[in-house]
């Protein structure tokens, strides 16, 4: 029963989002990164996972080449991974030094292309997906990937970012279901 529910509010809020204005996704993306920015400023947060937006998800791109380029001129150097997929449900950090060198990857989602540096520990883990609630459990695509990966290394703070238009009352849970620390929308922090 669970699992259908999972799947109808899936649909529900994948088609949600991808037929939300591209122009008000983008000024709502801009405003989450901004509170991201000083979350990872604030927590002096050093080495982040990031993720390559798809189907309408928020765009931390800006913040991550941001990040990338203040570290390339003022030697503060924060260390930005991207996921790999390596075998369902596994996937793991790699480091990344250019967006230019994610290279399509598991469905055709970008990736690091090769295991140039792979991270256990991290910092910071940014984490998207399709509904959240206000008790910070999130409901992805269904492979799991980030539970397992957070279940398994325990980063210091797992953040989701969302649109408000995502949240809603309940998401069914399973054993396997991780609460992450916080999720930022454009108007609200929860933690």
């Amino acid at each position: 029963m669970k699992f259908f529910l999972k799947r109808k509010i899936r649909k529900v809020y994948l088609s949600k989002r991808l037929n939300y204005d591209s122009g008000e996704l983008q000024s709502k993306s801009e405003a989450i990164c901004r509170k991201l920015a000083h979350f990872i400023h604030e927590r002096k947060v050093r080495t982040i996972m990031a993720y390559h937006p798809m189907k309408n998800e928020v765009n931390v791109l800006p913040l991550v080449s941001q990040l990338l380029k203040e570290g390339r001129e003022s030697g503060k150097h924060k260390e930005i991974y991207f996921p790999k997929v390596f075998k369902k449900p596994l996937m793991g950090p790699v480091l990344v030094n250019r967006l230019s060198d994610l290279k399509p990857g598991y469905r055709g989602i970008l990736e690091p292309p090769h295991l140039k540096k792979l991270k256990a520990s991290l910092d910071l883990v940014i984490v998207p997906g399709l509904a959240f609630t206000s008790g910070r459990y999130r409901l992805g695509y269904g492979g799991g990937f980030y539970d397992h990966y957070l279940e398994s290394n325990e980063p210091r703070y797992s953040c989701g970012v969302f649109y408000d238009f995502q949240k809603v009352f309940f998401l069914p849970k399973q054993k396997n279901d991780i609460r992450i620390n916080l999720v930022i929308t454009e108007s609200k922090t929860y933690d």
